[in-house]
């Protein structure tokens, strides 16, 4: 993931750089961050650094961050735009530009484990990716990637396609709905299972393309099957 912050005013540049090294050390994301104190250098650069997330002075020399913005977003729609200013009055300036976030430059030590933290879910979901927090590290895995999720003793067990398995708290209606967007289906109180990998349905068990076996629930048994075979359907349409 590539994070740029374009500021004039190096000190400010500098220390929200630091801020967000220390954010993103402690939450084991892996990201560049790339600091620009020139905006007429960033946007001569912009298309070979693909920005995920930029943080944007509006009161720049040359090219402003309005201006900026619009360039980045013409290029790389995705990418999320944070705006950074002591001008509170420009908020509903920047209204035209939708960014993400207009962060007022006195609050952002305050501010900004709130901001990453929405920026990294919107990015996670965009590369369909969940972040599993581990004991000591989070670890970041395409939902493609997991075969079946449950629960035991309040935590939640992912296997993985590599035949790991890692855990954290957690309870599967937590998660539930968030998963069923990536084609996860509950088949009973404590376990959702990835439909990709799903080979077979007998009676009451679900056989996996690894030939592991999950028990469907009676309760489940016939919305299981429906989801499944309408799954099938759209896989061959």
């Amino acid at each position: 993931m590539n994070i740029v912050i374009c500021d004039d005013e190096r000190l400010f540049l500098v220390q929200l750089k630091n801020t967000i090294q220390r954010y993103i050390d402690q939450k084991n994301v892996k990201a560049n961050i790339i600091g620009k104190t020139d905006s007429i250098e960033l946007k001569k650069s912009i298309q070979e650094i693909k920005p995920d997330l930029v943080f944007l002075d509006i009161d720049m020399p040359k090219v402003n961050g309005f201006e900026l913005s619009k360039e980045i977003k013409s290029r790389f729609p995705k990418c999320i735009v944070v705006f950074c200013t002591n001008h509170n009055e420009l908020v509903y300036e920047s209204f035209e530009y939708e960014p993400f976030w207009f962060l007022c430059k006195d609050e952002y030590n305050r501010k900004i484990e709130q901001i990453m933290d929405q920026a990294l879910a919107k990015i996670r979901k965009e590369k369909q990716e969940f972040i599993i927090s581990l004991k000591d590290k989070s670890l970041i895995v395409k939902y493609s990637e997991i075969m079946y999720i449950e629960v035991n003793k309040h935590k939640l067990q992912f296997y993985l396609r590599d035949n790991k398995m890692v855990e954290q708290r957690g309870s599967i209606a937590e998660i539930e709905s968030q998963f069923e967007n990536y084609g996860f289906i509950r088949i009973n109180s404590g376990c959702l299972a990835n439909m990709k990998y799903i080979w077979s349905i007998n009676n009451n068990i679900v056989v996996l393309e690894n030939n592991e076996s999950l028990i469907i629930s009676r309760s489940n048994k016939k919305i299981v099957k429906k989801k499944f075979f309408d799954y099938i359907g759209n896989k061959v349409r």
